[in-house]
């Protein structure tokens, strides 16, 4: 889904309201990162030069308070979320072992 760059902007904003600023991140390091873990295809994908699908937004949320209420953005917004526990992963789930 492409949403306008008000209503993305609207979107981070709130984000960092619930988490804080230096909790949110649409730098393309950090994206890169985490739309990888140690699972073979986005490592191929990464070595041949390729992009993997990537969050528009990486949101760290500290306790269970925070990511209930980033859930409940991402859901009154219907966006995708996709976890992520420290691209430790080897079986593609972008979780740690």
């Amino acid at each position: 889904m492409k949403i306008s760059e008000f209503l993305f902007d609207m979107i981070l904003t709130e984000l960092e309201d619930v988490v804080g600023r230096e909790n949110c991140s649409t730098r393309e390091i950090d994206k890169l990162v985490h739309s990888v873990d140690y699972f073979w295809l986005p490592r191929m994908w990464t070595d041949r030069g390729k992009k993997m699908p990537e969050a528009d937004i990486i949101v760290c949320p500290k306790d269970a308070e925070e990511t209930s209420k980033v859930l409940k953005i991402a859901n009154y917004y219907k966006i995708p979320v996709t976890t992520w526990g420290g691209g430790g992963g080897t079986q593609g789930a972008m979780s740690s072992s």
